[in-house]
């Protein structure tokens, strides 16, 4: 450990009390190293210091709409695939992004959210495969993003599935046979 390092000092705790400390105020994005010594009181009380741990907060953004996607959009393809389309949020956190989810539920059933997939860091677009997805029924998509932790879902799209899209029906279309 580097002694030049600035260490504050913690609370004493009594020995017959639980050997536990939470530190607070602690500022959001940033390494902390803790390490526990033993003191007594009177000249020499402070033990050597065991071994450190180092910590990271959580990055934490002051504006939750700054770390949400923005503007994502759904259409509907032939194939009744959906394209999710979205901007990319602001995010000044030291992990950066490490990924979008995209989640899809039934309109007025948030039960029965799922998750389509993931996306890249640098993506602004997923496709949701159409098999998923049930003839005639609307549904509400929205996408996350994730630095250090899952954001909260971003405002909804909504696209309403139009056709049975049968795996035949899918490689048909693939090969160019109608």
């Amino acid at each position: 450990m580097d002694p030049s390092q600035d260490w504050m000092s913690g609370s004493r705790i009594q020995a017959d009390q639980t050997l536990e400390y939470t530190a607070s105020s602690l500022e959001t994005d940033r390494n902390y190293t803790f390490s526990v010594a033993a003191v007594r009181e009177g000249e020499g009380g402070e033990g050597p210091r065991g071994p450190p741990l180092t910590i990271k907060t959580l990055c934490i953004s002051k504006y939750v709409t700054d770390v949400v996607p923005q503007m994502v959009t759904t259409t509907l393809t032939a194939t009744n695939d959906v394209t999710v389309t979205w901007q990319q949020p602001t995010v000044q956190c030291s992990t950066g992004i490490t990924q979008f989810t995209i989640y899809y539920e039934i309109e007025g059933d948030v039960s029965s959210r799922l998750e389509a997939g993931t996306a890249d860091p640098n993506a602004e677009s997923f496709t949701l495969d159409g098999s998923l997805l049930e003839p005639g029924t609307t549904y509400n998509i929205a996408v996350t993003v994730t630095t250090d932790q899952e954001s909260a879902l971003s405002e909804e799209s909504t696209v309403t599935a139009t056709k049975s899209t049968g795996n035949l029906e899918r490689i048909n279309n693939n090969l160019g046979i109608y």
